[in-house]
C-alpha cells in the first residue's frame, strides 16, 4: 500500500527532474558564433517584424544558425532553412533560442 505522502514525493521529484532537464532560454546574441540553436519564441518582436520572419519560414520551433556578428552594432546574420538574413542587433537580442546537440 503507497500513502499518499509517498506519492507526492515521487510526484514532486519527477517534476525537479524534469524542470532540470529542460533546455533554458537565452538571447541568440548570447550564443557563439556558428552554433545552431532552435528558435523558442518570437513573442517579443514587433509584429511587423515577426510577420516578416515568419514570411520567410523563420518560426517557432525553426533551427538558426548565428553566421557573422558586425564589429561596432552593425547587423547580425543568421541562417535559417538554407538562406541567410540580416538582422539589426537590437532585434536579435529579443529572440529567444534553446540549444540543440546535434
Amino acid at each position: 500500500m503507497v500513502l499518499a505522502s509517498e506519492v507526492n514525493d515521487i510526484d514532486s521529484h519527477s517534476r525537479s527532474e524534469r524542470l532540470s532537464t529542460m533546455p533554458e532560454c537565452i538571447s541568440l546574441l548570447r550564443t557563439p558564433l556558428g552554433q545552431t540553436v532552435r528558435l523558442q519564441s518570437l513573442a517579443p518582436l514587433h509584429p511587423s517584424l515577426r510577420r516578416r520572419l515568419t514570411d520567410m519560414g523563420i518560426n517557432e520551433g525553426s533551427i538558426i544558425r548565428l553566421k557573422k556578428i558586425s564589429l561596432l552594432g552593425g547587423p547580425i546574420v543568421i541562417e535559417c532553412n538554407g538562406q541567410l538574413v540580416g538582422l539589426r542587433q537590437n532585434q536579435v537580442k529579443q529572440l529567444e533560442v534553446v540549444p540543440t546537440w546535434t
